[in-house]
Order: structure tokens, then sequence, then C-alpha cells
């Protein structure tokens, strides 16, 4: 990094697309071994010392190493993560303006590892989405249904690790973007896919989904205003002319009536059935933890669904 200060233009370009593509290829294998991490360690460690030590060079290309960094902040690896976080902000002019510059290259990038293979590089897709969708909003709205869309996509399948960032980057783009759902049948659409995934099984999967409902349905609900009437009296509540009059509540109830029902009997242990908790004092502590953790998860789900009713 040192060395690039004095080199040509044409060397240092290489060096910073080089070092950029060795990030890509690492996040892209086809594992999730140590030698990826280390690799993705090495650019970002690169990037960050050619920061400070050639900035200039950075600053000239900085529609290749400005994408990257902003996506990079999301790595699963914490160091990777802090490296990238640096390089963004010693190097981004704010990030509604860079995001406007950069906003198609970043989407490029989240886009591709939404539908990665890798488990961990789909999650720093969606959260990558979800923090354009936040950082600026007035920027992303023209691509906002299109952001949607990929989220939506990767809903339905199999519960993953790390996929419960997924629902709650589909609420934060709606929240940032309200009306990037267009239309009464692609609201309907994503309050269904929601829907779908607040009934998997999978305890801590099925609570951010509730939770990502919830904040889709505050997003997607009638807009209104107080308005005082022409006597001074009373405050009047009026609709805006942006108010979407969908009734959501027939498809969200049966879900609802499904989650409170299933926490009016809690599970219990029955004295009648004295294997049930098994035959140790150890089995018998382990049995009682496991009835205790899921009564907690069922107070959860239930705290969750009320406020989503």
């Amino acid at each position: 990094a040192a060395v690039a200060r004095h080199a040509t233009e044409a060397r240092t370009h290489q060096l910073v697309r080089d070092v950029v593509a060795m990030y890509e290829r690492a996040s892209d294998g086809d594992d999730d071994s140590e030698t990826n991490e280390k690799r993705r360690a090495l650019a970002s460690h690169l990037v960050l010392e050619l920061s400070r030590n050639a900035s200039d060079a950075v600053a000239k290309h900085a529609c290749v190493v400005l994408p990257v960094a902003f996506v990079g902040r999301f790595d699963d690896a914490e160091n990777v993560a802090n490296r990238w976080r640096e390089v963004w902000e010693e190097n981004a002019a704010g990030a509604s303006s860079t995001l406007r510059l950069y906003l198609d290259e970043i989407l490029s990038l989240c886009a591709s590892r939404l539908t990665a293979a890798q488990y961990r590089v789909k999650r720093q897709g969606a959260v990558a989405v979800a923090a354009a969708a936040k950082a600026a909003p007035d920027v992303v709205t023209p691509r906002a249904p299109e952001m949607l869309r990929w989220l939506t996509a990767e809903l339905p399948g199999r519960v993953w690790e790390g996929k419960e960032a997924v629902p709650g980057a589909v609420a934060d783009v709606l929240e940032a973007c309200p009306a990037c759902a267009v239309g009464t049948d692609a609201r309907l659409e994503v309050v269904n896919a929601l829907v779908a995934e607040a009934g998997r099984k999978k305890a801590d999967y099925r609570k951010a989904a509730i939770e990502a409902l919830r904040r889709a349905l505050a997003a997607l609900a009638p807009a209104r205003t107080n308005k005082k009437d022409g006597s001074g009296g009373a405050e009047n509540v009026a609709e805006t002319d942006e108010t979407f009059t969908d009734d959501f509540f027939p498809t969200v109830a049966p879900l609802l009536r499904e989650l409170l029902g299933a926490n009016a009997e809690p599970p219990t242990t029955s004295s009648a059935e004295p294997t049930a908790g098994g035959n140790t004092v150890a089995e018998m502590e382990a049995e009682a933890a496991r009835v205790a953790a899921e009564t907690k998860t069922a107070d959860a789900v239930a705290d969750l669904a009320l406020r989503c009713l």
C-alpha cells in the first residue's frame, strides 16, 4: 500500500481491481473454510491500507472500491466487516450522496449475494439491501420495487442459519419506501409471503417473521393525518390522498388465531406420566429446562402476535 503511492496509475488500477476481485472470489467460494475468511480479511486489510497510504489512488477508483466497501460492512466475519466499515467511512462523502452515485453497482452486488449458494453470503446481501433502503430512501425509491421482489423471492424454502435477516429486510424496505409495493395485489403478495414465513416451526425464525409482518402491516396501513375543523373545535381524522384501502385482516387472522390459540395451553409435564421427564435427576432437569424454554418461546410469540393484531 505504501509503494502504491509512487506506482503508475495503470499499476494502481490493476492492484485495486485485483484486491476487490480477491474479496469477491472469497465471498463466492463454495465453502466457509478458514482460507476463504483469511482471503476476505486480507483483501479488506489491503484496501484499508491503500485508503490510508494512497488515498488518491482509492479516490480515483471509488466506483470499484466503495460498492464493495458498502456491502463488505455486513460480512459475517467481524474483523472483515470493521475494515470495510472504515474504508466506507473514510471515503464516502455522505451515505445518501454516495449511494446516489453508485446505487446500481451496490444493488448489483446485493442481488448476486442474495442468489448465492452460501447462506452467510445470502444474509449479507439481505442486510445490505435493507441498509441501502434505510440510509437513503429517496435515492433507492425508483429501485425499491425491484429490491422488494429480490427479498420476497428468498423467503420460501428451507430455513437456513441467518435467514432471519431476510424477513427483517423486507420490513426495512417497506418502512423506508412504503409505496414500493405497487398496487393491491403486490401488497397482498408481500403480506401473504410474510404470513407463510410466520407459520414456520423454527422458533427464532418464526419470531423474526412475525415481527417483520407487524412492521410491514404498519408500513402498509392507511396513512392518516389530524386536521382541525373550521370552527377550531376537536380534531378530525381525515384520510390523505396516499391512503391504502387494503384490508389485510382476512389474510392475517388465521395465523394470529393459530399463534394465540397455541399459547392458550403452554407445555406442561404430567404426573400421570412419570417417565416423560426421564428416569434420572439430570434427565428430569433437562426436561424441565426444555418445557421452560418452550413456554418462554410461546409467550414471546403470543406477545408478537398481539402486537401484530
